[in-house]
């Protein structure tokens, strides 16, 4: 039996493997346009190709074929109309190299384009460069590196009253804390999340802080807190119904049935986990029922109900099984190869046992490649940094 592991986050850019795509019209990415006192109409319609680029690359599967297209498009229209290569579009270059797996000029394009909005006077785009290089350090390794510029941001939106970058900022603090074990300070930036949520009026940030604290408390050992886990997933729920998130509000009920199965509180346990399967059915988002499901089938594994426990686990599997859920598949077997051994029925538990293990032998396979993946990336990185350093 798990608790639910998904975290809503706002689309942070995901790590992709588009090998071939990462080579643009022009010959180099570094910016060879001529500095001149070009219009600001000029300037504009530049950034207007650029600001489809980031429309493009903001979405949950983006489109790096068009992405390409709009920053090939800007950098010809930049150099034929003679101007500044505008740091929006580094920041967009910087996204779109991190997308395709090239690190080293994803960063060095943040980089620039960083220099270039502090010269310019351009603090917003600074401080979403700064967001830019606060996930890219964080995903490279360089947790210090992290933890500065997202401080670094949070410290200029105050400062020039910059709106929807503090909360993201908290965020990218909290996943730090977080790889790191630091649960203190994880659970305190996500505290300054809902708040700079609240004051800003963004309610998917305080959503997802919420949502990520309560989760944490329910099933983290060392922050497990049933009331303030409780206090916490109810609030996700009030704010969900207002915001109409049936996302949120099945994540939220899931882990407030988590949250009392620990406490061996089964009725409230099967209440909520039946509300998160009504609000999982409503959502207007891909999102799979099997955990739920499968929890609802050990709590009447527990309470000796072995035909309802059936009953639940078969759909659960069901719904895994068709989003290749690996995960919720190895728990859910290993929780009915227990279930049988508990009633002595040891070929069924030596069935699921096996079906146990093809599952869980896939998902560590899967970890381990995502792990090589991070190594090569973080290792990547490192060598370029030392290279910089010995030039």
């Amino acid at each position: 039996m798990k608790a639910l592991n998904f975290i809503l986050l706002i689309f942070w850019l995901l790590l992709c493997s588009h090998s071939g795509e990462n080579s643009l019209t022009l010959k180099t990415w570094n910016s060879h346009i001529l500095r001149s006192s070009a219009s600001t109409e000029d300037t504009l319609k530049v950034n207007e190709i650029v600001r489809r680029g980031l429309k493009f690359i903001s979405t949950k599967d983006p489109d790096l074929a068009k992405v390409k297209q709009c920053i090939d498009s800007a950098y010809i229209l930049s150099d034929k109309l003679k101007v500044e290569m505008p740091a929006l579009l580094n920041l967009l270059s910087a996204n779109y190299l991190y997308l395709t797996g090239d690190f080293r000029q994803s960063e060095e394009e943040a980089l620039r384009g960083l220099e270039s909005a502090r010269n310019n006077g351009e603090f917003q785009i600074m401080a979403r460069m700064m967001l830019f290089l606060g996930r890219y350090y964080l995903k490279t390794g360089f947790f210090k590196e992290s933890d500065d510029y997202f401080s670094n941001s949070i410290e200029l939106a105050r400062k020039k009253d910059i709106k929807g970058i503090i909360t993201r900022a908290y965020q990218g603090q909290a996943d730090i804390y977080e790889t790191v074990k630091d649960h203190k300070s994880f659970r305190k930036s996500l505290e300054l999340m809902a708040d700079a949520g609240f004051k800003e009026k963004d309610t998917i940030g305080v959503l997802t802080a919420l949502y990520r604290l309560g989760t944490a408390l329910s099933d983290t050992a060392r922050l497990r807190d049933f009331h303030d886990a409780d206090s916490l997933l109810r609030k996700v729920i009030i704010i969900g119904k207002l915001y109409g998130d049936s996302t949120f509000l099945s994540g939220a009920s899931s882990n407030l049935g988590w949250n009392f199965y620990c406490e061996k509180m089964y009725d409230s346990s099967i209440v909520n986990y039946k509300k998160a399967i009504a609000y999982g059915s409503m959502s207007s988002r891909k999102m799979s029922l099997a955990n739920p499901l499968g929890n609802l089938g050990t709590i009447y594994r527990d309470l000796k109900n072995t035909q309802a426990a059936l009953s639940f686990y078969t759909k659960a599997l069901d719904y895994a099984t068709k989003d290749n859920d690996w995960y919720t598949l190895s728990w859910v077997y290993n929780d009915m190869c227990n279930m049988y051994l508990t009633e002595k029925d040891t070929s069924n538990a030596f069935k699921n046992y096996i079906l146990y293990k093809k599952y869980n032998d896939q998902l560590i396979y899967s970890n381990n490649s995502a792990g090589l993946t991070e190594a090569r990336i973080r290792y990547e990185a490192d060598s370029h940094r030392k290279e910089v350093e010995l030039l």
